[in-house]
């Protein structure tokens, strides 16, 4: 739930926070604009192996509560690394990226970053709106 601060003007301010489906489009399309491939494994099968299209990794995702996406260079097809990701929704998708693996391009960790910013800033969105009790 996100909560509603009023403003000494009286207006009502409501933080627009991403969702973990906006943090995880985001990832995507920074991975996608890094020339990578994404698989993504649900714990039983590669629910989609080495894609580049945004709509069908999406797609192949949230079938289960956890899985992994894998990076691969499209060039090359080298595996890059991997997230594993747990879909919390009670908590409003903090913290979904439970792990990750990098190889030495750092290519990975540098996802795993951006990610972890917009997380932070999560925290303190709902910070300054939770009212304190």
């Amino acid at each position: 739930m996100i909560f509603s601060k009023t403003l000494e003007s009286g207006s009502i301010w409501t933080p627009k926070v991403p969702s973990t489906e906006d943090t995880l489009g985001m990832i995507l399309d920074w991975a996608l604009e890094q020339g990578m491939a994404i698989s993504v494994d649900d714990g039983e099968d590669i629910a989609l192996k080495r894609s580049t299209d945004k709509t069908a990794i999406i797609d192949a995702m949230f079938s289960v509560d956890e899985e992994t996406l894998i990076f691969y260079s499209q060039t090359t097809r080298e595996r890059l690394g991997w997230m594993f990701l747990v879909h919390d929704r009670e908590n409003c998708g903090t913290d979904f990226i439970n792990d990750y693996s990098d190889s030495e391009g750092n290519q990975v960790a540098a996802l795993w970053r951006k990610a972890f910013d917009i997380e932070e800033a999560n925290r303190a969105y709902y910070e300054a709106c939770t009212p304190s009790k």
